[in-house]
């Protein structure tokens, strides 16, 4: 009001707004400080650069830091605009609204066929290891809304193709998903809907030939809303209660009693902890029920799982060589199923009983992202399966080595 320091006045004007996340209105600020004392321009485009950065803008921040460090190159707010430059470059490669990942992988399976540990029920099943090669692509649409509406389209393919088994147990799969939703500031409502194909070397015939072909094997379907919420900056929590149908094709009959179609709810609860940088621990819990069109197939699933995502270089190191972190994830299931089926013992006698399943993986992967486009990762993976029927006891384990390309 008494035209005292006004350039200075409408400088802190502004920081107090940008302080407050009013982004837009301390803009206007600092550019009113610019006009009235030039002096002030460097400073100035620096934090409007801050203000489109926290508002997301990121194109605009780009061009405010670019402007800033051309003023004065030796300058050290000069080094802090090409620094956020950078990360605003990598921001806006990460939150590229088109993205596609190109994956190849290859290894080795020490039981591709699920062959029981006790041979007296094997059924004569032969050597169960192979090599493995598996392809993939990924495509996702993420447009950046300028509203609180959110959306996120994914088409996800891959395909396992064995060494041994070729006619029997390669396999093709792919998903299409959809989940628009809604932001509500620390909340947020989304609905899943999605859809995956699998195609398997498979043949209806109780006596295969071993020369079965690609043959469509699955069609699985499930929707249902997702909450989100943040419970502190760094801790988010979901919760998703949906619905899932299983249909099954070019399997061979044997009985009403063994159709695999089913329907059915599923629900889960995921808690999300980061800590350090780009490091993080989930904790889920999932349940699901299947009433299937064959009695022997009607089961219920509870399912407790851990990620951990270790960040292995201090933040120098990150810069120069890229991110490389260890991947640690862990899986226990508890699969009862709700009506008695015959099954054989180890010594050859017959029993009925209802099946109940305890299955255990783990995984270890040791990965590096070289660049913001290239990425490898070494795998170790184990899955144990007890059942109270031996022909469902097996053991597996997989080691993989892969390479990915993002843009």
């Amino acid at each position: 009001k008494e035209n005292i320091a006004p350039a200075n006045i409408s400088f802190l004007e502004a920081m107090i707004l940008a302080a407050e996340r009013k982004y837009s209105a301390a803009i206007v600020s600092f550019e009113r400080a610019k006009t009235l004392d030039k002096n002030l321009v460097p400073t100035a485009d620096y934090q409007i650069g801050l203000c489109f950065l926290n508002d997301k803008k990121f194109k605009s921040a780009r061009e405010r830091f670019k402007a800033t460090a051309s003023y004065d190159p030796q300058s050290d707010l000069a080094t802090y605009a090409r620094q956020y430059m950078d990360a605003v470059e990598n921001t806006l490669f990460y939150t590229r609204p088109l993205r596609v990942t190109l994956g190849i992988s290859g290894g080795y399976d020490s039981n591709v066929t699920s062959k029981p540990r006790h041979e007296s029920v094997a059924g004569g099943a032969g050597n169960p290891e192979t090599g493995v090669f598996s392809p993939s692509v990924r495509l996702e649409f993420v447009p950046q809304l300028e509203s609180n509406w959110l959306f996120n389209a994914m088409f996800y393919s891959t395909a396992n193709f064995n060494q041994n088994y070729v006619h029997s147990r390669d396999s093709v799969s792919s998903t299409f998903s959809v989940i628009p939703g809604y932001n509500f500031g620390r909340f947020s409502i989304s609905m899943l809907g999605s859809y995956t194909n699998y195609l398997l070397r498979t043949d209806p015939d109780t006596t295969p030939d071993g020369n079965a072909n690609l043959k469509h094997y699955e069609d699985y379907f499930t929707f249902g809303p997702i909450f989100k919420m943040l419970l502190t900056e760094k801790q988010i929590v979901e919760l998703f209660a949906g619905y899932d149908k299983k249909n099954y094709y070019n399997q061979a009959f044997t009985s009403n009693d063994n159709l695999r179609d089913a329907e059915g709810v599923r629900a889960y609860l995921s808690w999300v902890w980061f800590f350090l940088d780009n490091g993080f621990i989930n904790l889920r819990y999932e349940v699901a029920n299947e009433a299937a069109n064959g009695s022997y197939w009607d089961n219920t699933c509870n399912r407790f799982s851990a990620n951990l995502v270790l960040p292995l270089l201090p933040a120098d190191y990150i810069q120069k060589i890229g991110f490389v972190y260890l991947q640690l994830a862990g899986s226990y299931t508890l699969q009862d199923y709700s009506h008695p089926q015959p099954y054989s013992e180890l010594d050859g006698s017959a029993k009925t009983d209802k099946r109940k399943d305890d299955i255990y993986n783990g995984s270890a992967s040791l990965n590096w992202d070289i660049t913001k486009n290239w990425s490898c990762f070494l795998q170790y993976a184990h899955t144990k399966t007890d059942s109270n029927i031996p022909a469902y006891e097996y053991t597996r384990n997989l080691y993989l080595a892969g390479l990915e390309f993002k843009f």
